[in-house]
């Protein structure tokens, strides 16, 4: 499920005066999308043969608190296997607009090989990766700008990010997009033939999130 963010915005300007009620969260996987787009390094010598991807965390378990309006006091819990990461889905894939829309099943499983490597994620002894989130700050009355730390690979980046939030029944939907890179994780993109095929230092995430009251 890719989800489309022109709705989510026309939605907001219709809801300007409303508003997330405080209490606490759980997360729906099966309703969210948690995605990350790698892209070729345009450097490389053989960059015109490669392809972007997108990988999915599809099984991951997160809650979240909000105590006041203002956004004092929340916290976002989120973690997701490694090994249970999806890549290049046809469904992700045409989401993307990518120009190849598909990938053979024997083509995935080598990248999926590949991305679980011990020059990679190395899921072997990093087999989570999580996400915290432990101060909040209304911006706007939808908005929030999020202070959050990433856990990859057993090294932590910390960052900030603005989230947009949309009450839906009983809970809320939230988006937002940012992005960070592969050292910020301790490891280079993948790369082949002495470099010539090589992916971008680059993480895009794409978020959109589900959440129902406890």
């Amino acid at each position: 499920m890719i989800v489309n963010f022109l709705p989510l915005l026309v939605l907001a300007a219709q809801t300007q005066t409303a508003s997330i009620s405080p209490g606490n969260y759980g997360l729906v996987p099966e309703q969210s999308d948690l995605l990350v787009k790698v892209s070729p390094d345009s450097g490389a010598m053989l960059a015109g043969m490669m392809h972007a991807h997108v990988i999915r965390a599809s099984s991951f378990i997160g809650n979240f608190s909000l105590p006041d309006i203002s956004g004092k006091g929340c916290t976002l819990l989120l973690s997701t296997p490694v090994k249970g990461l999806e890549v290049d889905l046809d469904t992700d894939r045409a989401g993307m607009r990518f120009k190849e829309k598909k990938l053979d099943a024997d083509d995935r499983k080598t990248i999926k090989e590949h991305m679980l490597a011990e020059d990679q994620l190395f899921s072997q002894k990093y087999p989570q990766i999580s996400l915290k989130v432990d101060s909040c700050k209304q911006i706007k009355s939808l908005n929030y700008q999020m202070r959050a730390t990433l856990k990859v690979r057993g090294k932590a980046k910390s960052f900030t990010f603005v989230a947009q939030f949309l009450p839906e029944g009983g809970g809320f939907s939230a988006t937002t997009r940012f992005a960070l890179k592969h050292q910020d994780f301790g490891f280079e993109p993948y790369s082949t033939a002495l470099g010539a095929v090589r992916n971008g230092q680059k993480l895009e995430f794409i978020v959109a999130l589900k959440a129902v009251r406890k």
